[in-house]
């Protein structure tokens, strides 16, 4: 299967997944005024959409130029993908609804026989950090594991997963219920050293992801708004054609 494949495999559909995750924004968030919103559209707040309108503008030239920065071929297997996934979840100590939903939501997505071993992955994991209180403690152990799975997968040529299709899917479930913790973003980080990922290309990630999130709440507002749809249509094309541009430049950065 050539990388391309790969990649079209393992994507599934990011911009649903991305969606999920903007639809947890808190109510302060949410409880905006739509009439307020639709007048001045280009904001939730104008500096916020500018910085939007920039960083889709940007996206493109900076994928360009991370894919001139050659990676080592690496696979990692999908069990294995997903293990780190979990670990990624349980590192603050605690695994919400939302986690889950988008772990199983990768799941299928990676591989149609997830089903099966689904369970097993997730007990494997739960059993090496089990009764482990200390905060610092609890992600060291968590860091470890990753690090030995991580090692496991790369000594393996079983592997399918592109590892920045992995780390793709590391920032979704981290954004998955809007708060991106210090300890998600420490292992994600380490993920991406270990797995030799330029920084860039992370860094390039979460901003689409943020941006992904802040156009689907403008969508919301829009949606709820009382004008004419004739009248909001427009706007709705341009965050359907921003939110296209800005998924294309993420799949430019998975294909190194």
């Amino acid at each position: 299967m050539g990388l391309f494949d790969r990649v079209k495999k393992q994507l599934g559909n990011v911009t649903e997944t991305a969606k999920k995750a903007a639809e947890n924004l808190p109510d302060s968030v949410k409880e905006i005024d739509t009439e307020k919103a639709l007048k001045g559209f280009r904001s939730i707040g104008g500096e916020a959409f500018q910085k939007i309108k920039n960083d889709s503008a940007d996206l493109y030239d900076k994928a360009k130029e991370s894919l001139q920065k050659k990676e080592p071929t690496i696979y990692i297997r999908e069990e294995d993908a997903l293990k780190i996934m979990y670990y990624l979840m349980a590192s603050d100590m605690s695994i919400d609804d939302e986690e889950i939903e988008m772990f199983d939501s990768i799941g299928h997505d990676l591989d149609p026989n997830y089903d099966t071993y689904r369970d097993a992955i997730i007990n494997s994991c739960q059993t090496k950090i089990a009764g482990i209180s200390d905060s610092e403690e609890f992600y060291d152990i968590v860091h470890e594991q990753v690090n030995s799975v991580i090692h496991d997968s790369q000594n393996s040529t079983e592997g399918n997963v592109v590892p920045r299709v992995l780390l793709w899917n590391l920032i979704t479930i981290a954004f998955a219920e809007n708060d991106y913790s210090t300890n998600e973003r420490r292992l994600i980080r380490s993920v991406a050293r270990t797995l030799e990922i330029d920084a860039a290309v992370l860094k390039e990630m979460e901003g689409a992801i943020r941006t992904m999130m802040a156009l689907t709440e403008e969508e919301r507002i829009l949606r709820s708004s009382e004008r004419k749809y004739a009248e909001v249509e427009p706007y709705m094309n341009e965050v359907a054609d921003r939110r296209q541009t800005i998924m294309m430049n993420v799949h430019a950065l998975m294909l190194d």
